[in-house]
């Protein structure tokens, strides 16, 4: 990814950071005064993995742009990486950057490496792509297959 891609996306994530919030807000609202955790009432089918893809992105996209955002300052991220080495090695600091997972470390020449990106940020990140993923079955469950006959057979017995 390069620096300008990096940073349109970076720019898109923080627009969709208020939508995001509002989104964990009505849904933590939803869940204290409703007492179930979905809002549709269906026990499978498209409308609840539409609803795991999207609370799972509104976890997910914060936590991205907030490991973004550690360590973009250069100087602050020398400074940092500095005082989490102690008296620190000998030789030239680099700082080395990754976009997934999401990293932001400081090299010194001998190979001593120190990470800035706490490890419960990409653990989050990867956690809600599973939640994107999981919900984008959950929307596409209704196919052939097991869970389509099990699903058939539900309704065919309700009605």
């Amino acid at each position: 990814m390069t620096t300008d891609s990096a940073g349109a996306a970076f720019t898109a994530a923080l627009v969709l950071l208020p939508f995001c919030a509002g989104l964990l807000v009505v849904k933590v609202c939803h869940l204290l005064v409703a007492r179930r955790p979905f809002f549709s009432r269906d026990a499978y089918g498209p409308d609840r993995g539409v609803e795991v893809m999207a609370v799972s992105a509104s976890v997910g996209l914060p936590a991205y742009a907030g490991g973004f955002l550690v360590g973009l300052d250069p100087d602050r991220a020398q400074a940092g990486c500095v005082r989490a080495a102690g008296a620190g090695p000998a030789g030239d600091l680099r700082l080395v950057e990754g976009w997934l997972p999401l990293s932001r470390a400081c090299r010194w020449a001998d190979g001593t490496t120190v990470e800035l990106v706490p490890l419960w940020i990409n653990v989050l990140v990867f956690t809600a792509a599973a939640g994107v993923l999981a919900g984008a079955v959950l929307a596409a469950g209704r196919g052939p297959g097991w869970w389509g006959r099990q699903l058939g057979s539900k309704r065919a017995a309700a009605r």
